[in-house]
C-alpha cells in the first residue's frame, strides 16, 4: 500500500528516514536534515543556471581547507580532492534506479517546493535535466590544474576554466577521479529519468 505523503512542512522526518536506509552514518552526517526537499529544489534550480547556492546546499561544507602545491607552477594539491570523497559516496551509494524511484515518490512535494519559488511545479524534471546536463558538460582536465594566486583566493590559470559557471568549477574542484564517478551516476540518472 502507498502511504500518503506528509505535507512539505512535515516531510523532513520521512525523507531523512528514507535516505538513511541507503547511506552510511558517516555519509548521513554530512547531510543537512532540515527542509531537505526545499533545499534540494533551490540548490538544483541554481545548478541548472550554473550557480552554487551555498546557503541552500543539502550538505555541510568540507572541514578541511583547500591546499595547493607551490612548485615551478602553482597547482592544486591532489590531497585537496580527498575532502570531497565522502560527498561522492552519497552519490555512489544509491543506484540510479533508486535515486529516480526516490525522486518519483516525493515528486508531489518537490513540485510544491518548486511552485513556492515561483515556477510551474511540474517543470522541475526539466530543470533537473538541465542541471545534470550542465554538470556533464564540465571539461575534464588532463593532468595538473595550474592556478594563479589572486589577492585572497586562487584562480585557474587557464582563462577558459576560470570563466566556467560556478557549478562546473565546483565539480572541477573535486578532482578528476571524483568527477568521473559523479558524472557516471548523473549519466545513469539521466537515462532512468528518460524512461
Amino acid at each position: 500500500e502507498v502511504k500518503p505523503l506528509p505535507s512539505l512542512n512535515d516531510s523532513d522526518e520521512v525523507v531523512v528516514a528514507n535516505i538513511d536506509e541507503y547511506l552510511s552514518d558517516q555519509v548521513m552526517g554530512l547531510m543537512i536534515t532540515d527542509d531537505v526537499i526545499r533545499r534540494g529544489v533551490v540548490f538544483i534550480d541554481n545548478l541548472a543556471k550554473g550557480k552554487v547556492a551555498v546557503k541552500h546546499a543539502p550538505v555541510e561544507r568540507p572541514q578541511e581547507s583547500f591546499s595547493v602545491i607551490e612548485g615551478d607552477i602553482l597547482t592544486i594539491d591532489p590531497n585537496s580532492y580527498e575532502r570531497y570523497t565522502p560527498y561522492v559516496k552519497i552519490f555512489t551509494s544509491m543506484s540510479a534506479a533508486q535515486i529516480v524511484r526516490f525522486y518519483d515518490e516525493y515528486k508531489p512535494l518537490i513540485s510544491d517546493a518548486y511552485s513556492e519559488i515561483g515556477y510551474q511545479g511540474d517543470e522541475f524534471t526539466q530543470t533537473l535535466d538541465e542541471a545534470i546536463e550542465l554538470l556533464l558538460d564540465t571539461p575534464e582536465p588532463k593532468g595538473d590544474m595550474p592556478l594563479l594566486r589572486d589577492s585572497v583566493t586562487y584562480q585557474y590559470a587557464y582563462s577558459e576554466w576560470e570563466r566556467l559557471p560556478a557549478a562546473q568549477k565546483q565539480l572541477l574542484r573535486m578532482g578528476p577521479e571524483n568527477m568521473k564517478k559523479v558524472k557516471a551516476v548523473l549519466r545513469n540518472v539521466q537515462k532512468e529519468l528518460a524512461k
